[in-house]
Protein backbone atom coordinates (compact mmCIF):
# COMPACT_ATOMS: atom_id res chain seq x y z
CA UNK A 1 0.00 0.00 0.00
CA UNK A 2 2.93 2.29 0.73
CA UNK A 3 4.59 1.36 -2.42
CA UNK A 4 1.24 2.50 -4.24
CA UNK A 5 0.70 5.67 -2.44
CA UNK A 6 4.08 6.57 -3.26
CA UNK A 7 3.48 5.61 -6.71
CA UNK A 8 0.21 7.66 -7.39
CA UNK A 9 2.51 10.69 -5.98
CA UNK A 10 5.06 10.25 -8.53
CA UNK A 11 3.79 9.32 -11.76
CA UNK A 12 0.82 12.41 -10.70
CA UNK A 13 3.72 14.85 -10.36
CA UNK A 14 5.77 13.79 -13.44
CA UNK A 15 2.28 14.42 -15.57
CA UNK A 16 1.62 17.25 -13.90
CA UNK A 17 5.38 18.92 -15.01
CA UNK A 18 4.77 17.37 -18.31
CA UNK A 19 1.91 19.73 -18.78
CA UNK A 20 2.99 22.20 -17.58
CA UNK A 21 6.07 22.59 -19.84
CA UNK A 22 4.00 21.77 -22.89
CA UNK A 23 1.26 24.49 -21.79
CA UNK A 24 4.36 27.66 -21.64
CA UNK A 25 5.95 26.10 -24.43
CA UNK A 26 2.65 26.24 -26.44
CA UNK A 27 2.31 29.71 -24.75
CA UNK A 28 5.94 30.72 -25.90
CA UNK A 29 5.22 29.95 -29.66
CA UNK A 30 2.16 31.85 -29.88
CA UNK A 31 3.98 35.13 -28.36
CA UNK A 32 7.49 34.36 -30.96
CA UNK A 33 7.88 37.41 -32.98
CA UNK A 34 8.35 36.43 -36.45
CA UNK A 35 9.70 39.41 -37.63
CA UNK A 36 7.64 38.90 -40.76
CA UNK A 37 4.26 40.51 -41.50
CA UNK A 38 2.21 37.66 -42.74
CA UNK A 39 -1.07 39.11 -42.82
CA UNK A 40 -2.77 39.05 -45.72
CA UNK A 41 0.38 37.06 -47.73
CA UNK A 42 -0.75 34.31 -49.68
CA UNK A 43 2.19 32.15 -50.98
CA UNK A 44 1.94 30.46 -54.44
CA UNK A 45 4.20 27.27 -54.68
CA UNK A 46 4.76 25.16 -58.11
CA UNK A 47 3.96 21.41 -57.79
CA UNK A 48 6.39 20.75 -60.22
CA UNK A 49 9.91 21.70 -61.29
CA UNK A 50 8.95 24.35 -64.25
CA UNK A 51 10.97 27.31 -64.25
CA UNK A 52 8.91 28.56 -67.72
CA UNK A 53 6.12 28.33 -65.53
CA UNK A 54 7.14 30.96 -62.61
CA UNK A 55 7.23 33.41 -65.29
CA UNK A 56 4.21 32.83 -66.74
CA UNK A 57 2.47 32.91 -62.93
CA UNK A 58 4.29 36.03 -62.38
CA UNK A 59 3.11 37.84 -65.21
CA UNK A 60 -0.82 36.69 -64.71
CA UNK A 61 0.11 37.94 -61.30
CA UNK A 62 0.73 40.99 -61.76
CA UNK A 63 -1.53 41.65 -64.92
CA UNK A 64 -4.00 41.58 -62.71
CA UNK A 65 -5.46 45.06 -61.23
CA UNK A 66 -6.82 43.47 -58.37
CA UNK A 67 -3.67 42.24 -56.98
CA UNK A 68 -0.88 44.30 -55.15
CA UNK A 69 2.99 43.83 -55.00
CA UNK A 70 3.95 40.16 -56.15
CA UNK A 71 7.09 38.82 -54.61
CA UNK A 72 9.65 36.18 -56.09
CA UNK A 73 11.60 33.71 -54.08
CA UNK A 74 13.55 29.97 -54.09
CA UNK A 75 11.86 29.25 -51.36
CA UNK A 76 9.27 30.84 -49.08
CA UNK A 77 9.22 32.17 -45.16
CA UNK A 78 7.81 29.15 -42.83
CA UNK A 79 7.62 26.20 -45.52
CA UNK A 80 10.37 23.96 -43.75
CA UNK A 81 13.83 25.02 -43.54
CA UNK A 82 15.80 26.39 -46.05
CA UNK A 83 18.89 25.15 -47.82
CA UNK A 84 22.19 25.68 -46.30
CA UNK A 85 25.66 26.09 -47.22
CA UNK A 86 29.03 26.52 -45.87
CA UNK A 87 30.10 30.28 -45.93
CA UNK A 88 34.31 29.69 -45.76
CA UNK A 89 36.15 31.83 -43.68
CA UNK A 90 40.13 31.91 -42.56
CA UNK A 91 38.96 30.08 -39.58
CA UNK A 92 36.59 27.33 -41.01
CA UNK A 93 33.59 27.54 -42.05
CA UNK A 94 29.69 28.03 -40.79
CA UNK A 95 26.69 26.80 -42.31
CA UNK A 96 24.14 29.28 -43.31
CA UNK A 97 20.97 29.06 -44.38
CA UNK A 98 20.19 30.66 -48.02
CA UNK A 99 17.57 31.70 -50.53
CA UNK A 100 17.43 34.13 -53.77
CA UNK A 101 14.74 36.56 -53.44
CA UNK A 102 13.51 39.75 -55.67
CA UNK A 103 14.36 43.02 -54.68
CA UNK A 104 10.90 43.82 -53.49
CA UNK A 105 10.66 40.82 -50.71
CA UNK A 106 12.27 42.95 -47.71
CA UNK A 107 9.27 45.51 -47.93
CA UNK A 108 6.90 43.30 -48.65
CA UNK A 109 7.28 41.50 -45.55
CA UNK A 110 7.91 44.34 -43.36
CA UNK A 111 11.75 43.22 -42.92
CA UNK A 112 14.19 46.30 -42.64
CA UNK A 113 17.48 47.14 -43.76
CA UNK A 114 19.05 47.78 -40.77
CA UNK A 115 22.64 48.86 -42.44
CA UNK A 116 23.54 48.92 -46.03
CA UNK A 117 21.39 48.80 -48.82
CA UNK A 118 19.10 46.37 -50.73
CA UNK A 119 19.15 45.00 -53.93
CA UNK A 120 18.67 47.20 -57.14
CA UNK A 121 16.70 46.16 -60.15
CA UNK A 122 20.03 45.36 -62.32
CA UNK A 123 21.46 43.33 -59.60
CA UNK A 124 18.16 40.86 -59.38
CA UNK A 125 17.98 40.97 -63.34
CA UNK A 126 21.48 39.62 -63.60
CA UNK A 127 21.48 37.38 -60.11
CA UNK A 128 24.86 39.59 -59.88
CA UNK A 129 27.05 38.12 -57.07
CA UNK A 130 25.73 40.64 -53.92
CA UNK A 131 24.12 39.33 -51.01
CA UNK A 132 22.33 40.51 -47.49
CA UNK A 133 22.82 38.80 -44.77
CA UNK A 134 20.93 38.34 -41.51
CA UNK A 135 21.91 40.70 -38.16
CA UNK A 136 22.81 37.14 -36.63
CA UNK A 137 24.72 36.04 -39.75
CA UNK A 138 26.66 39.12 -39.58
CA UNK A 139 27.14 38.80 -35.92
CA UNK A 140 28.20 34.75 -35.95
CA UNK A 141 30.89 35.60 -39.26
CA UNK A 142 32.19 38.83 -38.30
CA UNK A 143 32.01 40.23 -34.36
CA UNK A 144 32.16 43.53 -33.72
CA UNK A 145 33.15 44.17 -37.52
CA UNK A 146 31.26 46.22 -40.57
CA UNK A 147 30.07 43.81 -42.72
CA UNK A 148 29.13 45.81 -45.51
CA UNK A 149 31.66 45.58 -48.30
CA UNK A 150 32.76 41.86 -46.65
CA UNK A 151 32.83 38.91 -49.20
CA UNK A 152 31.74 35.57 -48.96
CA UNK A 153 32.87 32.81 -50.38
CA UNK A 154 29.99 29.65 -50.50
CA UNK A 155 29.07 26.58 -52.45
CA UNK A 156 25.46 25.96 -53.72
CA UNK A 157 23.93 23.78 -55.55
CA UNK A 158 23.12 24.14 -58.93
CA UNK A 159 19.04 24.45 -59.65
CA UNK A 160 17.40 20.98 -59.90
CA UNK A 161 19.92 19.42 -57.37
CA UNK A 162 18.10 17.79 -53.76
CA UNK A 163 17.74 20.92 -51.74
CA UNK A 164 19.34 18.70 -48.69
CA UNK A 165 22.64 19.50 -48.92
CA UNK A 166 25.42 17.20 -48.52
CA UNK A 167 27.72 19.08 -46.64
CA UNK A 168 31.17 16.86 -46.99
CA UNK A 169 30.80 17.13 -51.00
CA UNK A 170 30.19 21.12 -50.84
CA UNK A 171 33.10 21.74 -48.77
CA UNK A 172 35.36 19.76 -50.89
CA UNK A 173 34.01 21.09 -53.77
CA UNK A 174 34.46 24.40 -52.53
CA UNK A 175 38.19 23.31 -52.47
CA UNK A 176 38.61 24.74 -55.75
CA UNK A 177 37.91 28.20 -55.88
CA UNK A 178 35.98 27.80 -59.68
CA UNK A 179 33.21 25.52 -57.89
CA UNK A 180 32.62 28.48 -54.93
CA UNK A 181 30.66 31.92 -55.43
CA UNK A 182 32.22 35.22 -54.09
CA UNK A 183 29.83 37.89 -53.25
CA UNK A 184 30.31 41.17 -51.80
CA UNK A 185 27.53 41.92 -48.85
CA UNK A 186 25.90 45.37 -49.34
CA UNK A 187 23.32 45.28 -47.06
CA UNK A 188 22.37 43.27 -43.32
CA UNK A 189 18.78 43.02 -42.51
CA UNK A 190 16.70 41.83 -39.35
CA UNK A 191 16.53 38.36 -37.64
CA UNK A 192 13.24 36.66 -38.43
CA UNK A 193 11.81 33.24 -38.48
CA UNK A 194 12.29 31.71 -42.05
CA UNK A 195 11.67 28.08 -41.59
CA UNK A 196 9.73 25.92 -38.28
CA UNK A 197 8.39 28.21 -35.83
CA UNK A 198 9.62 26.03 -33.22
CA UNK A 199 13.48 26.55 -34.54
CA UNK A 200 13.31 30.22 -33.55
CA UNK A 201 15.23 33.15 -35.40
CA UNK A 202 18.03 31.92 -38.29
CA UNK A 203 21.18 32.14 -36.52
CA UNK A 204 22.81 32.83 -39.90
CA UNK A 205 20.96 34.03 -43.20
CA UNK A 206 21.88 34.94 -46.38
CA UNK A 207 19.67 36.70 -49.06
CA UNK A 208 20.68 36.27 -52.74
CA UNK A 209 18.95 38.45 -55.67
CA UNK A 210 16.90 36.90 -57.92
CA UNK A 211 14.21 37.58 -60.34
CA UNK A 212 11.00 35.78 -62.37
CA UNK A 213 13.63 34.95 -65.17
CA UNK A 214 16.17 33.47 -62.88
CA UNK A 215 17.29 30.39 -62.67
CA UNK A 216 16.04 30.43 -58.99
CA UNK A 217 12.64 31.58 -59.32
CA UNK A 218 10.78 28.83 -57.57
CA UNK A 219 8.11 30.15 -55.91
CA UNK A 220 5.87 33.42 -55.46
CA UNK A 221 3.92 35.61 -52.58
CA UNK A 222 1.53 37.65 -53.53
CA UNK A 223 -0.59 40.53 -50.97
CA UNK A 224 -4.14 41.71 -52.36
CA UNK A 225 -5.06 45.34 -52.31
CA UNK A 226 -7.11 44.35 -49.12
CA UNK A 227 -7.34 41.39 -46.21
CA UNK A 228 -8.71 38.49 -47.03
CA UNK A 229 -8.65 37.66 -50.89
CA UNK A 230 -10.68 34.82 -51.89
CA UNK A 231 -8.34 31.94 -52.91
CA UNK A 232 -10.71 31.21 -56.30
CA UNK A 233 -9.90 34.34 -57.30
CA UNK A 234 -6.28 33.97 -57.43
CA UNK A 235 -6.63 30.50 -58.40
CA UNK A 236 -8.79 31.44 -61.41
CA UNK A 237 -5.86 34.32 -62.22
CA UNK A 238 -3.41 31.31 -61.96
CA UNK A 239 -5.09 29.44 -64.65
CA UNK A 240 -4.36 31.71 -66.92
CA UNK A 241 -0.68 30.72 -66.47
CA UNK A 242 -1.42 27.30 -66.61
CA UNK A 243 -5.14 25.31 -67.07
CA UNK A 244 -4.19 22.65 -64.67
CA UNK A 245 -6.33 23.92 -61.54
CA UNK A 246 -3.62 22.02 -58.99
CA UNK A 247 -0.52 22.94 -60.64
CA UNK A 248 -0.07 25.82 -57.71
CA UNK A 249 -0.03 24.94 -54.18
CA UNK A 250 -1.83 28.04 -52.81
CA UNK A 251 -1.78 28.52 -49.46
CA UNK A 252 -2.28 31.80 -47.07
CA UNK A 253 0.97 32.49 -44.90
CA UNK A 254 -1.08 32.89 -41.82
CA UNK A 255 -2.71 29.36 -42.55
CA UNK A 256 0.57 28.42 -42.82
CA UNK A 257 2.10 29.66 -39.39
CA UNK A 258 -1.44 28.18 -37.73
CA UNK A 259 -0.51 24.46 -38.83
CA UNK A 260 2.91 24.68 -37.36
CA UNK A 261 1.30 26.03 -34.22
CA UNK A 262 -1.06 23.18 -34.09
CA UNK A 263 0.83 20.43 -33.03
CA UNK A 264 2.67 22.30 -29.69
CA UNK A 265 -0.77 23.34 -29.12
CA UNK A 266 -2.69 19.71 -29.24
CA UNK A 267 0.07 18.48 -27.39
CA UNK A 268 -0.32 21.11 -24.25
CA UNK A 269 -4.01 20.58 -24.15
CA UNK A 270 -3.61 17.14 -24.48
CA UNK A 271 -0.77 16.78 -21.70
CA UNK A 272 -3.17 19.01 -19.55
CA UNK A 273 -5.99 16.78 -19.67
CA UNK A 274 -3.88 13.71 -19.02
CA UNK A 275 -2.31 15.57 -15.96
CA UNK A 276 -5.74 16.63 -14.33
CA UNK A 277 -6.90 12.93 -14.92
CA UNK A 278 -3.92 11.91 -12.98
CA UNK A 279 -4.38 14.51 -10.85
CA UNK A 280 -8.00 13.41 -9.85
CA UNK A 281 -7.04 9.70 -9.79
CA UNK A 282 -3.75 10.41 -7.79
CA UNK A 283 -5.79 12.02 -4.76
CA UNK A 284 -9.02 10.00 -5.10
CA UNK A 285 -6.62 7.33 -4.88
CA UNK A 286 -5.22 8.69 -1.88
CA UNK A 287 -7.36 9.64 0.32
CA UNK A 288 -8.74 5.77 -0.05
CA UNK A 289 -5.59 3.79 0.47
CA UNK A 290 -4.59 5.98 3.29
CA UNK A 291 -8.48 5.82 4.68
CA UNK A 292 -8.02 1.92 4.48
CA UNK A 293 -4.35 1.82 6.19
CA UNK A 294 -5.43 3.77 9.16
CA UNK A 295 -9.03 2.23 9.26
CA UNK A 296 -7.10 -0.92 9.93
CA UNK A 297 -5.03 0.96 12.90
CA UNK A 298 -8.45 1.79 14.62
CA UNK A 299 -7.32 -0.05 17.59
CA UNK A 300 -3.22 1.07 17.60
CA UNK A 301 -5.19 4.67 17.97
CA UNK A 302 -7.44 3.72 20.55
CA UNK A 303 -5.06 2.50 22.82
CA UNK A 304 -2.29 5.66 22.25
CA UNK A 305 -5.80 7.91 22.99
CA UNK A 306 -6.54 5.58 25.95
CA UNK A 307 -2.85 5.94 27.43
CA UNK A 308 -3.26 10.09 27.04
CA UNK A 309 -2.56 10.85 23.12
CA UNK A 310 -4.81 13.85 21.95
CA UNK A 311 -6.82 14.44 19.28
CA UNK A 312 -4.02 17.25 17.78
CA UNK A 313 -1.26 14.49 18.26
CA UNK A 314 -3.04 11.73 16.24
CA UNK A 315 -4.18 13.89 13.56
CA UNK A 316 -0.42 14.60 13.45
CA UNK A 317 0.92 10.84 13.37
CA UNK A 318 -1.56 10.45 10.31
CA UNK A 319 0.04 13.52 8.44
CA UNK A 320 3.37 13.00 9.64
CA UNK A 321 3.27 9.20 8.02
CA UNK A 322 1.13 10.58 4.82
CA UNK A 323 3.58 13.29 3.97
CA UNK A 324 6.69 10.98 4.42
CA UNK A 325 5.08 8.94 1.44
CA UNK A 326 3.80 12.27 -0.27
CA UNK A 327 7.80 13.66 0.01
CA UNK A 328 9.56 10.53 -1.35
CA UNK A 329 6.70 10.40 -4.26
CA UNK A 330 7.79 13.91 -4.72
CA UNK A 331 11.45 12.94 -5.15
CA UNK A 332 10.93 9.97 -7.40
CA UNK A 333 8.48 12.50 -9.25
CA UNK A 334 10.92 15.38 -9.84
CA UNK A 335 13.80 12.84 -10.49
CA UNK A 336 11.67 11.26 -13.58
CA UNK A 337 10.55 14.76 -14.84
Amino acid sequence: RRVLVTSQVAVSLLLLVVAATLMRNGASIRAVDLGLETDGVISVRLRKDDKALVQRAYAALTADPRLGQVVVTSRNPLFGEAPKTPVFQPSGFVMTSYRFVSPEYFAFLGMPIIRGRGFAVDEARQEAPVAIISAAGARVLWPEEDPIGKTLRISIAPPGQRRVADTVRMVRKADDDTDAWVVSVIGVTKDVVSGFVYEGTDPAHIYLPTTAIGARAEALMVRGPGRGLPLDTLRSILQRAHPDPVAFDVLPMDEMLALQMFPLRAASWIGSLLSAVALVLSISGLYGVLTYTFGQRTQEIGIRMALGASASAVVQLVAVESARLAALGIAIGLLLA
